[in-house]
């Protein structure tokens, strides 16, 4: 992969089909993609890297969407970009174990910003490496599923599916 080409393709996970992109630094985007709106997300994508050529291969992303959707903690490389306070609330959630929940308030309190649930839970709705970057892991402080950027059911079904293995 050249450092101006982004390679993308559509991975059939057990929750879903997902668009996953990725860079020579690793996995810059895994999105949950509803039947249909293939489409609309690769449009997405080709607008959010306008100075980047797409070269699409399903078989090329397939790697990275086994080890994504594996039983054990995935060391796929990602390339994430984001604000200071975002990258750390990511960073933060990378380190929730699978099987784990954690609050928006805990994770506010583990990156030394104690008030800011809020903005832990807008830091988690920007994110766009969906399992990599866990928020399907952070619940509100009543332990309610609460709200998930793929929606509640996936998220519930990813939570069960986790605990279980």
């Amino acid at each position: 992969m050249a450092s101006n080409t982004l390679t993308f393709g559509i991975y059939q996970s057990p929750f879903g089909m997902v668009l996953i992109a990725v860079t020579p630094k690793g996995i810059s985007r895994l999105v949950f993609v509803e039947k249909g709106k293939e489409k609309a997300a690769v449009a997405e994508l080709t607008k959010l890297n306008p100075q980047v050529m797409l070269k699409r291969s399903d078989a090329a992303v397939a790697q990275f969407g086994k080890q994504a959707f594996a039983s054990t903690k995935s060391k796929t490389p990602l390339e994430m970009s984001g604000t200071p306070f975002q990258l750390k609330v990511w960073k933060a959630l990378r380190a929730i174990p699978r099987g784990k929940v954690a609050t928006y308030g805990d994770i506010a309190k583990k990156i030394g910003a104690p008030r800011a649930a809020r903005a832990v839970g807008s830091a988690c709705g920007k994110n766009r490496i969906a399992m990599l970057i866990p928020c399907h892991r952070v619940v509100g402080s009543t332990g309610t599923v609460g709200h998930y950027h793929w929606g509640s059911a996936r998220k519930k079904k990813l939570l069960e599916w986790e605990s279980a293995k």
